[in-house]
């Protein structure tokens, strides 16, 4: 029996990298179809999560967060909440700049940064887990007959 768990969670890791890609692709269509644009109020905290090596200690990026508020072309003011600023964005709320967004009408908090690009290699990756998963359990079916 536990020679067929590795196959069929690598199968289900997969699909579940195949389901996320296929929101963000979504989104990303959604955006580009009807996106709004709109400035977003100057934040008041951010929370930076710093990544570490395990064994060393060693900092291996870090990033920051943080809640937006802004206002729909309706006037309705809306927080979208601890959203990952990308590089360069938290530097630019620091200065007093002007930080653009588009957000979904029909979902307002579902939010991207006006410059940002979709970019995923999401799909590779989950074609190669669920393919791999699906060969292994093949190869261990195969030898359970033999």
């Amino acid at each position: 029996m536990m020679k067929f768990l590795w196959p069929v969670l690598l199968a289900v890791a997969g699909a579940a990298f195949l389901v996320e890609e296929i929101q963000h692709r979504q989104d990303y269509q959604a955006f580009q179809a009807h996106g709004e644009s709109a400035i977003v109020e100057p934040i008041k905290a951010y929370t930076e999560t710093t990544r570490k090596k395990k064994w060393t200690g060693q900092v291996t990026g870090v990033s920051y967060s943080a809640d937006l508020t802004f206002r729909t072309k309706s006037g309705e003011r809306v927080t979208a909440p601890s959203q990952t600023l990308p590089p360069g964005i938290l530097e630019a709320f620091r200065s007093g700049a002007k930080v653009s967004i588009q957000y979904l009408p029909e979902n307002p908090t579902t939010i991207r940064f006006a410059d940002q690009v979709y970019y995923s290699d999401n799909r590779l990756a989950a074609f190669a887990l669920m393919l791999g998963g699906m060969i292994w359990f093949f190869l261990v079916w195969r030898a359970r007959e033999d």
